[in-house]
């Protein structure tokens, strides 16, 4: 709504079009702010509103080009020769029939190349129409005609528009479609999660990003302890020390400079 009416009036306000900026840019902020840290659930509905929006830019064009010829084309907000004649009231009366005078308004030096660009938009807009509608008619008749249901690749095309149907996110769980997605949170992703090795009792724990970073650190931290000759749990969250050694019970200064205190009796220790 912000696009469209700022972009619309904008000719003869032109303040509307920074002023909208500003506000796609704030608006656009908000949400990615809101998106990456507080949003799970995703929204309910698919892109068919996006879609929707998308399709009411062209028709905004249309209705700019005419308020602008509407308005450029008034000789009260441009001053002409015709205003300053002699004769005041000749003036006056010039311009009152100049407002309502729509021929005017469309010949006039100012919106000449608003009224082209209009036209040519109009007549794109008309001759897809008309490819669209008389082009369908004739191509149906050519092939009750010639006894023809239509071409392999017209019937693969038609396949391919069925195969790419968008499906709403609700009905994509109904369905099977979609598994083990619950949010937006990546951590709950089982492709991110995997390729990050991750464990389910890990992401079921931990809900930021900046978690996944500190256990790789605690998992560099644990691959020295591992030349140590210590192990780590399932959960990566413990260690626990392997059979003592020879070079494990000389190492214990070394790994007290990485973290690592010495075992309790239970047999693990945090890091």
């Amino acid at each position: 709504v912000t696009f469209f009416v700022c972009f619309v009036f904008s000719a003869g306000i032109p303040v509307l079009l920074p002023i909208g900026c500003v506000s796609a840019i704030v608006f656009y902020w908000f949400e990615k702010y809101f998106f990456i840290h507080y949003y799970r659930t995703p929204p309910n509905f698919s892109s068919k509103l996006v879609d929707y929006v998308v399709s009411w830019v062209p028709i905004s064009i249309i209705i700019y080009l005419l308020l602008s010829i509407w308005m450029l084309g008034n000789d009260t907000i441009f001053v002409t020769k015709d205003v300053q004649a002699d004769h005041q009231a000749y003036a006056k009366l010039n311009d009152e029939y100049k407002a309502t005078d729509y021929n005017t308004k469309f010949t006039s030096e100012r919106t000449l190349p608003l009224v082209i660009m209009l036209g040519l938009i109009g007549g794109g807009f008309a001759i897809k129409w008309l490819a669209y509608e008389i082009g369908g008619r004739v191509k149906s008749f050519i092939q009750f005609i010639t006894c023809r249901r239509g071409t392999t690749a017209a019937q693969l095309a038609k396949m391919t528009r069925l195969t790419q149907l968008d499906v709403e996110y609700t009905q994509a769980i109904r369905r099977g479609l979609m598994k083990g997605v619950p949010s937006y949170n990546l951590l709950h992703n089982p492709v991110y999660r995997d390729a990050f090795g991750l464990t389910q009792s890990f992401t079921r724990k931990h809900k930021h990003i900046s978690s996944m970073h500190e256990m790789i650190e605690k998992r560099d931290s644990m691959n020295k302890l591992l030349k140590h000759g210590y192990v780590h749990g399932d959960d990566m969250d413990t260690v626990r020390p392997a059979r003592k050694t020879k070079s494990s019970q000389k190492s214990d200064k070394d790994m007290k400079m990485i973290g690592y205190s010495s075992p309790t009796k239970d047999g693990a220790d945090q890091v």
